[in-house]
């Protein structure tokens, strides 16, 4: 009986459902949990709802977690309120993710400034990200010295996220090295990624091995 359950028993049978196929179970769960107060059960319930794409529903509950003080709830808030064009508001609260020490608000606070053409602001906040391990981050700080011209760093920064297992990297890497006529190359990094399902290196791939003199 719900009413008989504490928040933390809702919240792991919850986690067992979801587990188990269960989203829909999970969530009626997860809000259970979260009236019930815990902030990571709001959590939960608002990354369930977003990856469906209810980002209104979504924001109300990583909202609650993140005036609860749950480190990862800020960012999940930040991009819900993106979605419905409150940027002032979602800055705010990337910015309130990075005090908390979280590195994907720092990630998006950088995917933010490069969306507004302010590529310091962002190469500032992905290196921060990247810096402290963030493999998305590392790999758009390499996408934008790239595009820089500073291919060496850019270079570096790829392999750093390949190794960490950001497939997109490879990508890159194999796209950098086609521009330099390296096709053999190209296709060892886009095979690479290719193999964990990356669509972009599928394509390149297929496009480089048909292509007249293969």
């Amino acid at each position: 009986m719900p009413g008989s359950r504490t928040p933390i028993a809702a919240h792991n049978l919850a986690l067992a459902l979801q587990d188990g196929g269960d989203v829909r179970g999970a969530e009626r769960l997860y809000q259970e949990a979260a009236e019930g107060g815990l902030a990571g059960a709001a959590y939960n319930l608002a990354l369930s709802l977003a990856t469906r794409d209810e980002y209104g529903e979504a924001t109300r509950w990583a909202r609650q977690a993140a005036e609860a003080g749950h480190d990862s709830a800020p960012d999940l808030l930040g991009m819900c309120l993106e979605q419905a064009d409150a940027v002032s508001e979602a800055e705010h609260w990337y910015r309130v993710g990075v005090e908390a020490g979280d590195r994907k608000a720092a990630t998006s606070l950088g995917a933010l400034a490069d969306r507004r053409g302010d590529l310091d602001d962002a190469e500032r906040w992905w290196r921060r990200a990247a810096e402290g391990g963030h493999l998305m981050a590392a790999n758009d700080l390499g996408r934008l010295l790239a595009e820089r011209g500073e291919e060496a760093e850019a270079r570096a920064w790829w392999r750093r996220a390949w190794e960490g297992g950001e497939t997109k990297a490879a990508y890159n890497l194999g796209v950098m090295c086609e521009s330099h006529g390296d096709i053999e190359g190209a296709q060892r990094w886009w095979q690479r990624a290719a193999d964990d399902g990356d669509e972009d290196a599928i394509r390149s791939l297929g496009d480089s091995c048909s292509a007249p003199g293969d």
